[in-house]
Order: structure tokens, then C-alpha cells, then sequence
């Protein structure tokens, strides 16, 4: 590394003195020198010229250079300087430690926010960082970290810091280092991003994955693996989970035939007559949790692609439709963007088929969803039911027509309070009131549902046909529907 001119000269000066007198040299004469120089250097191991962060989080021990010479290169509007009381009242030559910092680095004394930590030294560092970022409203990504000159206890506890708050790690690297004395040579340090291995070797995007799968982001999880897949050496992985991915995916859309044929390409172990087909290893960490749904979902997914093809479904036959419904409109609300529109509208698709379903098992509904009048309930066995589900001023009226989703909850809970019970109408009555009021259907000025009344609405709504006795299968459908839960649970 070339050095300006004058700085070889001091740079061998220094070699020749005792520590305390390197140090008062590199304060007064090499330090004023360098730290421009080591400003103009490329950051090592970054990708491209990164965009300098907002504020610098620095370890310091007694070798006070380092934090120096980084915030010099960062120029951060903010510096918070974790240390022990003996390295923050430090003296080089008569001049107070953070003098000497803030001197050489350009960055004001009053930039900086001073914290004194003892033991337990990884908790302390932690909840001193934290403290930071809120007082000077700063996000994670917006601060660097530099652990370069603290103790190994204090530099590894910043180094977890950085990790838990999302901030990149940055080191001051030298390219000579003198034995005898244990420090850098002089002149020889650079600045350098060091590389998180779990973000080299691919683990914290199969982290974000697993989390968006689970989470039902299946297009941000798609994008993140196959991103994923063109980096990593061994590609097995994430081609098995990006196929996954796509499967599940097309199933949560109701495109079943496409799903199927994504789903039917994975296997649990190696197939010995298709050895390209790809399959899930037993060693990968999701492996487990995926393979103990995945038997259920491809039959599920097998029924509900035969029924597709029904000409004349009926209740029974429905069951797993119903189920998939139910379990859709849950994972809607259990999902890191919470759908709650979707939600309840699939409730209420949901209980539609139902009814419709159930009245043509009691024959009061033809195949084109068209009241049979003469098979209908009397309009005075209507009133109470009517009154419950309309309000008093219900007004009675003969069944014809098509079936609508009051007029048949109306027919179903009068006919057979076995298939609906009368408690339910009010239930009802709210769910097709909050699925009109919605961005999809019929409000002027749409409402979407809060997060507790749509939970009510789906519950409610899911709950009654896992009591039903005429679906005695549902329950087991609802379970087959619901998708694996990819992210490994952890043992405390």
C-alpha cells in the first residue's frame, strides 16, 4: 500500500519507539497524516462504494486507533463509544482520549455518546446499543459496527449486537502486525466489511424463506429463493423449496390442477426408477415439519382437484371443499399481512355452499340453485327464523327464484335446525353484513373489517361446522388443508 509522502518516514519513526511514546507519535504527528489517507480507501469486501451510515457504534480498549481511524472513514453523524472506565479516561501525551478521537477523525466531541459498561459484558453492550438507536430514532441498517478495539468479551458482545439489530459489522484490518508489541504496524491498516457467514453460505435467506412461507408471502419467498438458487454452491435446497413454493403457492390461489403438478414432482426420499426427480433430504431443518403435513395436503389436494371435476357434487362429497375454505380464511388471518377482507369472504363462500349444499340434500334446491317452492319451509314456520336473521320488521314472502344467502340461511334454519341451527342467524346476519361493507362488494364507501371482528366472523363461522353433525369429516379436512409450518420450532 502506497503512502502519501512524509508518512513512511513517521511510520518508521514509530517502529523504533517504546508503546506509550508510538502512541503520543501517532497522536500528534502519523494520526493527523493517516486517518485522510485510510478515509480514501475502499471499504474491503464490499460489492460496491456503500453509502455511509448515519452513525458508528465503536468498541474501545486501550488501542484507541482503530475507532479513530473508522469514524474518520465513516464520518457518522452520531458515534456511540462503548468502553470500560479505564479505556474512556484514557491520557495520550496530556490529551483525554476522546480529544485525540474526535481530533483525528473530524467527527465533534459532541457527536459522541459515551456509555461505561461492567460485567456481563454481552447484555450491557446490547442494552446499551438499543438505548442508542431509540434516543437518536436510528434504525439498525442505518448503523455500522465496529468491534476492532475492544477486549474479545466486549468485541464479541457488539459483534451480537450487530446481528440482532441488523447492522453490518465492519473491522479496522491491518496487512502487517508486530508480534512483540501485539498491535497493527502503522500505516498498514485498512478498513474492511466483514462478511456474515450465515448470509455467505446461504442461511439467513432460507431464514426469510421459511418465514415468508409461513407467513403466507409465497411471492416473497418465491423471489428470495430464487435469487438464492443462482448464488449457493449446493442449489438442491432451494430447488426443492423454490418447487415447493411455487405448489403451495398456486394452491392458495385455487389453481388445484397446477399446484398438483408442481406438488406431484416432490418426493420425500429418492425415487429409484425417476432419479432426477427431486426430493426432500432428511437432513435439512425443515425437512421434518414438511414431510409431516405433506402426505395429508397431497391427498387433500387429490380431492379437491376430483371434486372440481364433479357433475353433481353433493354435501358429503363437498366436505373437503369446505374444509379447504375454512382453512384458507384462517391462514389469512394468521399470516404476517393479515387479509382480513379475504377472510371473511371466504367464511362467507364457505357457509353459501353449505347452505346451498344442504338444501339440495333436502331437496328444496334444483342443480341450477333454484328454489323448489314446493318443497320449501311454510312462511309461518319462517317468522322466527325470519325475525331472527332480518329484524321485527321482517315481512314474509314465498320462496322463488334463485337461492341467495339469506333467503337460503332463511329456508335451511326453518326446514332442518339440525343443518343451521336458529342461534347462528345472528351470526350470519353480521357476516353478510361485513362481507357487503367490504372493498369487494357492495360499500360506497368501503370498511374493511378490524382484526377481532373478522377473527369472530371466521370462528364463529367454522367453529359451528366442526360441531355440525352433518359434516363428520370436516374437522380432518380443515386439518388435510392447512399448509406445514416450514420455520423449525425452538427448544428453550
Amino acid at each position: 500500500m502506497m503512502l502519501p509522502d512524509g508518512l513512511e518516514e513517521l511510520c518508521r519513526r514509530w517502529l523504533g519507539l517504546d508503546r506509550a511514546r508510538q502512541d503520543e507519535l501517532y497522536a500528534r504527528e502519523l494520526g493527523p497524516m493517516f486517518a485522510p489517507h485510510f478515509a480514501s480507501l475502499p471499504l474491503d469486501g464490499a460489492r460496491f462504494d456503500p453509502q455511509r451510515p448515519k452513525a458508528l457504534i465503536s468498541v474501545l480498549g486501550l488501542s484507541w486507533q482503530p475507532v479513530a481511524l473508522m469514524a474518520a472513514w465513516c464520518t457518522p453523524d452520531r458515534v456511540l463509544l462503548v468502553g470500560t472506565t479505564e479505556s474512556l479516561n484514557k491520557h495520550v501525551g496530556g490529551e483525554h482520549v476522546l480529544s485525540v478521537i474526535a481530533r483525528l477523525s473530524g467527527v465533534p466531541e459532541a457527536a459522541f455518546s459515551i456509555e461505561g459498561i461492567g460485567e456481563p459484558l454481552e447484555s450491557q453492550v446490547y442494552g446499551v446499543v438499543r438505548k442508542f438507536l431509540r434516543d437518536w430514532n436510528l434504525q439498525g441498517h442505518e448503523c455500522w459496527v465496529d468491534p476492532t478495539g475492544g477486549k474479545k468479551s466486549m468485541s464479541a458482545a457488539a459483534a451480537l449486537a450487530a446481528y440482532v439489530i441488523g447492522a453490518p459489522l465492519v473491522y479496522v484490518d491491518y496487512r502487517e502486525y508486530l508480534n512483540d508489541g501485539r498491535i497493527p504496524l502503522a500505516g498498514t491498516e485498512y478498513p474492511r466489511l466483514l462478511q456474515n457467514p450465515l448470509a455467505v453460505y446461504g442461511d439467513l435467506e432460507i431464514d426469510a424463506v421459511l418465514s415468508n412461507f409461513d407467513g403466507g408471502l409465497f411471492g416473497e419467498a418465491e423471489y428470495i429463493v430464487s435469487r438464492l438458487k443462482e448464488r449457493i454452491d449446493d442449489k438442491r435446497e432451494a430447488s426443492v423449496l423454490q418447487r415447493i413454493i411455487e405448489g403451495y403457492s398456486l394452491w392458495n390461489r385455487f389453481e388445484l390442477k397446477g399446484a398438483n403438478n408442481k406438488l406431484d414432482g416432490i418426493s420425500l426420499e429418492p425415487d429409484v426408477d425417476h432419479p432426477e426427480r427431486p426430493y426432500v433430504l432428511a437432513e435439512w431443518r425443515w425437512s421434518k415439519s414438511f414431510g409431516e403435513r405433506f402426505h395429508k395436503n397431497r391427498n387433500a389436494l387429490d380431492a379437491l382437484q376430483g371434486l372440481a371435476s364433479a357433475t353433481k357434487p353433493s354435501l358429503a362429497s363437498s366436505v373437503p371443499l369446505l374444509g379447504f375454505y375454512a382453512a384458507s380464511a384462517r391462514r389469512l388471518l394468521a399470516g404476517k399481512q393479515q387479509h382480513l377482507s379475504q377472510a371473511v369472504m371466504l367464511a362467507y363462500a364457505m357457509v353459501e355452499r353449505y347452505i346451498v349444499l344442504s338444501l339440495q340434500e333436502l331437496g328444496a334446491c334444483d342443480e341450477r340453485v333454484r328454489f323448489i317452492e314446493n318443497k320449501c319451509p311454510s312462511i309461518d314456520d319462517c317468522v322466527i327464523v325470519g325475525n331472527a336473521l332480518f329484524g321485527t320488521d321482517f315481512e314474509v314472502r314465498p320462496f322463488s327464484g334463485s337461492v341467495m344467502f339469506a333467503s337460503g340461511a332463511l329456508a335451511l334454519s326453518a326446514l332442518s335446525p339440525d343443518h343451521l341451527p336458529h342461534y347462528l342467524l345472528a351470526l350470519l346476519k353480521d357476516l353478510s353484513g361485513v362481507r357487503n361493507r367490504t372493498e369487494y362488494e357492495h360499500g360506497f364507501i368501503p370498511r374493511v373489517p378490524k382484526v377481532d371482528q373478522a377473527k369472530r366472523l371466521v370462528d364463529g363461522a367454522v367453529g359451528f361446522m366442526f360441531e355440525s353433525k352433518c359434516l363428520p369429516d370436516f374437522k380432518e379436512f380443515v386439518d388435510a388443508c392447512t399448509f406445514p409450518i416450514l420455520t423449525p420450532q425452538r427448544r428453550i
